[in-house]
């Protein structure tokens, strides 16, 4: 049974935004390309499958930036990821990037063929970006492998050439059963004795990873700080890259005045998901949690409530522990990739996480947070991802607003008494259902939604 870590594939990657599976995801691509060839790269090509996602958002969700940070060895919390195109250019990188039909495996599918000095193609690479920053090579030089980056990877291909990579996530990988797997399984191991999810959590990553429960501790802390950072609205004379001007500064400014409708944290929450998000867009480095294109909800939730109440970061890091368990069981049951399942994989999962984190926040139980976080991903069933020219910013960031607040709704009414019914393993089994029954056109591929709207049209037409 392969289980997802939290810190791997749930609470991160920290990165450059506007999108973790198109730019994150690729981006680690890259790196572990880049490890395999173990030298600096002269001339790579990528190929993208023109029946997938890629087509319509490589540009606009920073695909070619990622492969490019990557194949240049740059880190996904690199500053310098949203520069790579550019760095590649003056290193002398020769790098192209075209569309073919490949063997659609995945709605993310790609290929990387680097070229030897000969000049011919010497290591080709297929791989899938699968959503929230994972990914999967599947294939090297035609012949069938896998590699997640959570353990090291040692190949031979059918000429006895060997290719080595190391693993290079945050959190290497065992080889053993994880405690649990799901909220069901947590639960019954959970006995009922109190551990809360935050406690859970701990439990879980330790048996998942090679990592201690103060090394977990750390790199929430880690994490947390990333977010703090990310709340702080980016200048309105940042750089753009779609269409809408950064305005989360002024929305700050108007809200701090009368004349806005009394919604206590939540108004504070509104800022700070706009914030994140207008950083992520900027190609700023956000905390993707789950991903980029919802990388505002549990910010905004989270430290909105939590300075309401005066948490400490010590409580607040315990509060997104929290989320992570939430979301590893959706991260195991499910996905976080739009193009597999909507939108609902997205902000619908981080309104899930994150009402889980404010049930942690309220002193809830691991039962009352499964609950919230039920309550929380059945409010959002059936959202479409329609970004419009493939940016993250319409409908993505009123959408993370949104989610905070139904992550509010959802943690306040499970704590007040309310019963969602519906246990949390099988709303996200639901979530995964309903994505496959939406049309592709509604699955990150700019061809419904919004998208077909004629003022959308004219702003794609215009940019």
């Amino acid at each position: 049974m392969s289980a997802r870590s939290i810190f791997n594939d749930v609470l991160g990657p920290v990165t450059a935004g506007p999108s973790s599976s198109h730019c994150a995801g690729c981006a680690r691509i890259g790196l572990a390309v880049r490890r395999l060839w173990g030298r600096e790269i002269r001339k790579a090509d990528v190929v993208y499958d023109l029946r997938g996602s890629y087509p319509a958002t490589h540009e606009g969700q920073g695909s070619d930036m990622g492969f490019a940070a990557g194949l240049l060895g740059l880190e996904t919390s690199d500053p310098r990821m949203k520069e790579s195109l550019s760095v590649a250019e003056e290193r002398g990188m020769e790098l192209a990037f075209r569309f073919e039909r490949l063997s659609f495996g995945h709605p993310n599918e790609a290929r990387v063929d680097v070229y030897g000095e000969s000049g011919s193609v010497e290591l080709s690479v297929l791989c899938h970006s699968t959503g929230g920053g994972s990914f999967r090579l599947t294939e090297i030089n035609g012949l069938p492998v896998f590699f997640d980056g959570g353990r090291d990877l040692v190949f031979r291909d059918a000429s006895g050439t060997e290719w080595r990579c190391e693993a290079l996530l945050p959190v290497a990988l065992r080889d053993t059963e994880p405690a649990f797997f799901d909220a069901a399984s947590a639960l019954e191991y959970e006995g009922g004795r109190g551990t809360g999810l935050a406690g859970l959590a701990l439990i879980y990553e330790t048996s998942v990873g090679k990592v201690t429960e103060e090394e977990v501790r750390a790199l929430a802390q880690k994490t947390l700080a990333v977010m703090k950072a990310s709340v702080i609205p980016p200048k309105m004379s940042a750089a753009r890259f779609g269409f809408r001007p950064f305005t989360a500064a002024r929305m700050a400014e108007k809200a701090s005045r009368a004349g806005l409708i009394s919604s206590g944290c939540l108004e504070k929450a509104m800022i700070y998901a706009v914030s994140a998000m207008e950083n992520s867009c900027a190609r700023n480095i956000i905390a993707a949690a789950p991903t980029a294109g919802s990388c505002g909800v549990i910010p905004g939730a989270l430290l909105a409530a939590g300075e309401s109440l005066g948490l400490a970061d010590e409580e607040l890091a315990d509060c997104l522990l929290a989320c992570g368990m939430a979301g590893a069981v959706i991260a195991n049951r499910a996905t976080f990739a739009a193009e597999s399942a909507g939108c609902q994989a997205e902000t619908g999962a981080a309104s899930a996480m994150a009402a889980a984190g404010l049930a942690q926040m309220m002193g809830g139980s691991a039962s009352q947070g499964f609950a919230a976080a039920s309550l929380a991903l059945q409010n959002s069933l059936g959202l479409i991802c329609d970004p419009v020219g493939g940016f993250t910013e319409i409908p993505c960031i009123g959408r993370n607003v949104s989610a905070a607040a139904n992550a509010l709704t959802a943690a306040n009414m499970v704590m007040a008494g309310f019963d969602p019914m519906i246990p949390f393993d099988e709303a996200a089994d639901t979530m995964l259902r309903v994505g496959a029954q939406l049309p592709p056109s509604l699955r990150c591929t700019c061809g419904g939604g919004l998208c077909e709207t004629e003022a959308a049209k004219l702003l794609v037409k215009n940019n």
